[in-house]
């Protein structure tokens, strides 16, 4: 119910701040929902209205992080995994999880990249 209601206002068009919350909230139902490219399209939609947003950077680090965990975790398509890792780790290059899990990644696809890089 809230993902269509939300569908609504933004298929509206209401004022710019209430479009840009309007993405907001429906790319974090998204991200519940693991439809991660769905989260990441509305993530961008709210980035281009207003590119000041912390909330739709945060969105979309998490997207692209728990888009990589898939990857990594359930289908062993490290590669994948890797270029997520990497997406998060160029909006949030301090974070130490997403360096993390991108070592762990490269280590399961060995590889002949120094892992140390990421440690």
């Amino acid at each position: 119910m809230a993902l269509a209601d939300l569908t609504k206002c933004v298929e509206l068009r209401p004022t710019q701040s209430t479009e840009r919350q309007n993405y907001l909230q429906r790319a974090g139902i998204y991200v519940e929902l693991k439809k991660y490219d769905l989260a990441l399209a509305d993530c961008q939609q709210g980035i281009d209205i207003d590119p000041e947003s912390d909330a739709q950077w945060f969105f979309r680090k998490v997207a692209y992080e728990l888009r990589g965990d898939i990857y990594a975790e359930n289908l062993q398509q490290y590669d994948k995994a890797i270029a997520e890792f990497d997406n998060a780790i160029e909006l949030d290059p301090e974070n130490a999880i997403y360096t993390s899990k991108r070592a762990a990644a490269v280590q399961a696809l060995d590889q002949d990249q120094p892992v140390t890089q990421d440690l």
